[in-house]
């Protein structure tokens, strides 16, 4: 788990205000961002949505 964290950690901290601008960019011409990040973007966009929340909300509680 740890290494995964760590193999996105760059996405994270002072780097966010960065990625968030380029990603900015691409929405808006993919062609004004680098490669690498033109190929991270798509990926993202092609990732499969979170499966949605099944049972009860818990309320205020942090366990359920």
């Amino acid at each position: 788990m740890m290494q995964s964290m760590y193999s996105h950690s760059y996405l994270f901290g002072g780097n966010a205000p960065f990625i968030e601008e380029l990603y900015e960019q691409y929405l808006v011409d993919a062609n004004s961002v680098p490669q690498e990040w033109r190929d991270y973007f798509d990926k993202l966009a092609q990732a499969p949505a979170p499966p949605p929340p099944t049972g009860k909300p818990c309320g205020s509680r942090w366990a359920c």
